[in-house]
């Protein structure tokens, strides 16, 4: 899940960047390899698909998911507490990789 959400909200190198290693944009692009996304992990993906844009900021940028609309959504789905529990959590795995790779400069 740490992937999904990396590749997500990972910057591509800059042009600077590319430069220092002789490369491309398109280089550097056909490097990428796709994520796969494994069957246990999908639920999570198909809910962070709805709630992936409801971010708080601050003056310095994204600080957290916004929970409310992710509760709202989880509420909807009728899970029992122990998978409303799990899909929550990896939300939140999810959320910290988001961030990351947000504030990566």
């Amino acid at each position: 899940m740490r992937a999904i959400a990396a590749a997500i909200y990972r910057k591509p190198p800059t042009a600077e960047q590319l430069g220092f290693w002789g490369m491309t944009y398109r280089d550097w692009e056909a490097e990428q390899q796709p994520v796969e996304i494994w069957p246990e992990n999908f639920p999570a993906y198909k809910l962070w698909c709805k709630v992936g844009s409801q971010w708080r900021y601050t003056m310095s940028g994204p600080a957290s998911l916004d929970y409310i609309p992710l509760q709202h959504e989880l509420d909807r789905m009728g899970l029992s507490e122990e998978d409303y529990d799990a899909l929550f959590s990896d939300i939140r795995v999810m959320e910290s990789e988001a961030l990351a790779a947000m504030r990566e400069e």
